[in-house]
């Protein structure tokens, strides 16, 4: 049985985005001078191996608004997959 890498090795970069969530919500709000300075939201999508190989996972670093935060975003289907509201055929939207 052949289990990929991907599933037996956390991805690297759930233990980096594990540190910037720690620094962001310690308690003496470090983040708050990167807020000032950079001001700006950034989103990472990161693959296992390749891009397209695999299910990405994403982490948004907000630095807008004080203190700062990171926070991973929920993995969503694509439309392809069913995950859109029926009500949509039914209304005449489509």
């Amino acid at each position: 049985l052949l289990i990929p890498r991907a599933i037996v090795i956390p991805m690297q970069a759930e233990k980096l985005f594990a540190i910037f969530e720690e620094f962001f919500n310690h308690a003496s709000t470090p983040g708050a001078a990167l807020v000032d300075k950079v001001h700006a939201t950034y989103t990472f999508e990161i693959f296992p191996e390749k891009v397209g190989s695999g299910e990405s996972k994403k982490w948004t670093i907000d630095l807008n608004t004080k203190p700062g935060k990171c926070t991973p975003q929920e993995v969503r289907q694509p439309l392809a997959l069913n995950d859109h509201m029926p009500v949509v055929f039914s209304s005449g939207w489509w």
